[in-house]
């Protein structure tokens, strides 16, 4: 009871609102932040507390920032309060609208909807003031487990070794940067029941290789081999190239290594994720031994 007292503080101090406007707080999903639907004064709000582990990993002014990219080209919900210290955010709760799911992602009406949202942000010609580098953003969490006293998952050594031999090869490939929002997951996909979609937290976004996001919502949602062409040909008009089908790929093994890595920062801060990191890197693993088939045993080193 205490915790909500403090939450209804917050919002309170956020929104100058009397702490008896605000009523029926219930905590809603979120994997790395506290999310909560809130009532004030009638009118229902979502409320999101940073979660642990959050500062030193996120740059919240960046995020501000390229949510408001996502707002003006119209694939981001308002932001009625945002505070550029704490990551504290409130929006307006979409009462005809829900997240979408792994299973509901997979509706061919909505992977093609998926496609589409991620065109209009990857070629809406804006430029972001911050970049996604995934290498950066490894050594950064490496500062932080480090920092913090943490411990490396098994095997972790040799699958970094093998993962920054194929940095060289990626990084032979001319890429034209774009906005990306980085963590376009089902969950943060929210349709309305007129069929608006909207892409939602926007706190990893910067410039970055715009396949990342392709293949975050490939990996992400387990689209299967047919799911994944339809995407691909939504977002590409057209069929991918053998060139684009590997970035996908390696941008496959980037995320479940980054994010493998991510589940030992928050596990330093006592927060234990379970088998989710294990899981991750092993993915990496076997999807750089698919990599190396891939391209017939060619040296990468």
């Amino acid at each position: 009871m205490a915790f909500y007292q403090e939450v209804k503080q917050l919002i309170s101090d956020a929104l100058h609102a009397p702490l008896c406007s605000i009523t029926n707080i219930q905590q809603v999903g979120g994997m790395t932040n506290l999310n909560f639907r809130v009532t004030i004064q009638d009118k229902e709000f979502v409320v999101r507390i940073p979660g642990k582990g959050t500062v030193g990993m996120i740059n919240r002014v960046n995020e501000f920032e390229n949510a408001m990219i996502g707002y003006e080209i119209g694939i981001n919900v308002k932001q009625e309060y945002f505070n550029k210290e704490t990551g504290l955010k409130i929006t307006a709760y979409i009462d005809d609208a829900e997240s979408l799911t792994r299973q509901s992602a997979r509706q061919h009406e909505n992977i093609k909807q998926v496609a589409d949202i991620l065109r209009k942000l990857h070629y809406s010609g804006r430029v972001m003031n911050n970049a996604f580098d995934v290498f950066a953003e490894i050594e950064l969490y490496e500062h932080l487990i480090n920092q913090k006293g943490g411990t490396y998952l098994e095997g972790y050594e040799a699958a970094r070794h093998e993962l920054f031999l194929l940095k060289d090869y990626y990084e032979s490939i001319p890429i034209e940067l774009a906005p990306c929002h980085i963590d376009p997951v089902a969950g943060n996909l929210i349709k309305t029941r007129s069929g608006t979609l909207y892409l939602i937290d926007w706190e990893y976004s910067g410039m970055c290789d715009p396949l990342w996001d392709v293949g975050v919502f490939i990996e992400e949602c387990g689209l299967s081999i047919e799911e994944a062409d339809l995407f691909m040909t939504s977002y590409f008009q057209r069929e991918p190239t053998l060139v684009e089908r590997e970035r996908i790929l390696l941008n496959h093994i980037f995320q479940d290594f980054l994010w493998s890595l991510w589940s030992q920062v928050k596990k330093a801060d006592g927060e234990d994720l379970g088998a989710y990191g294990d899981m991750r890197l092993n993915r990496a693993k076997n999807k750089m031994a698919q990599f190396f088939e891939m391209i017939n045993g060619e040296d990468v080193g």
